[in-house]
């Protein structure tokens, strides 16, 4: 069975002349397995900044939902870190998250 694939596609931004925008997000190595053994998000890697926008595409099934249910707390991901960086310079990981943002 071919596996789905799940794409992440960034704006270019800030542009030429524009400050540095700080991190908020950093996703590494994120993976996502059901009690199945199946394996629906690997390794996913990313970098999410102020002001940026960020589009998940993919085909049905391939991990869309799943990805941002894991980003927002609502189910746990199986291995990788997710970072939350704030403005005051606190950083947070993904465990500690629910209820904070």
């Amino acid at each position: 069975m071919a596996q789905a694939q799940l794409k992440l596609a960034q704006a270019e931004y800030p542009q030429a002349g524009t400050q540095h925008l700080n991190k908020v997000l950093d996703v590494k190595g994120l993976v996502k397995s059901y009690k199945s053994g199946q394996r629906v998000l690997d390794d996913i890697n990313f970098d999410l900044h102020a002001g940026e926008f960020v589009a998940v595409i993919g085909r049905s099934g391939a991990g869309k939902s799943t990805l941002l249910h894991v980003l927002n707390g609502t189910i746990p991901l199986t291995d990788g870190s997710v970072v939350c960086h704030y403005e005051n310079g606190e950083q947070q990981e993904l465990a500690g998250l629910t209820g904070k943002a």
